[in-house]
């Protein structure tokens, strides 16, 4: 029976989108950041509690490159964590889901915060399969095209992206040769760009403000 229900447990987990959903993504020098890791497949609203066998570990990279973990509290449909902005610039959260926690993780993820202004803002760069914008990176506009890039094991990687957002929507676009995806921003609001290769799925969730 226990081995049935560890089975069920990851099948589940298997069939979830995962994400990292910050309460603000512009913040001030000093305020508490609030945000939720969630899971299910209704984006941006988390249907799924990670359990604590699957859930890795949870960090934020603040400006200047000091990296530190953070501690998530279980509540009923998703986990919630929180730091201070001590510093003006931007922090990126990462995530990581395992299967075995012997083995590689089968989800990982990421989204940021920007305290003040984007100074010093550099996505990850640990994470085996990444979305990244590709190049220069402001607070993107609707009516404007995100350049993305995808990345597994460090190197460009021609795939499918998913795309969701909070109106609903979902769509594919194409990661070119050189990895690089081509988003028209339809209309404000939070977006997540997800990836998979090889047995291991991957998140990027940003917010676009009100175009002109």
């Amino acid at each position: 029976m226990r081995i049935g229900l560890i089975f069920l447990f990851f099948a589940f987990l298997s069939a979830h989108d995962f994400w990292i959903l910050p309460g603000n993504f512009e913040v001030e020098k000093g305020d508490t950041v609030s945000f939720l890791l969630c899971g299910g497949h209704d984006f941006p609203k988390s249907t799924y509690v990670v359990e604590d066998r699957a859930l890795g570990s949870v960090t934020v990279s603040s400006p200047g490159g000091k990296t530190f973990t953070v501690k998530m509290e279980k509540m009923e449909k998703a986990r919630r964590g929180s730091f201070v902005a001590g510093k003006e610039g931007t922090y990126t959260i990462e995530f990581s889901l395992y299967r075995n926690p012997r083995r590689p993780p089968v989800y990982v993820g990421w989204s940021y915060v920007i305290s003040g202004d984007m100074k010093g803002f550099e996505p990850p760069e640990g994470m085996k399969l990444a979305v990244i914008p590709d190049g220069e990176f402001h607070p993107p506009k609707a009516g404007e095209t995100l350049h993305l890039k995808c990345l597994y094991c460090g190197e460009p990687l021609s795939t499918t992206l998913e795309v969701f957002d909070e109106k609903g929507g979902h769509r594919t676009i194409t990661a070119d040769r050189d990895g690089v995806a081509l988003l028209k921003l339809r209309h404000p609001g939070t977006y997540m760009v997800k990836a998979w290769h090889d047995g291991l799925s991957s998140s990027f969730v940003f917010r676009v403000e009100k175009g002109k």
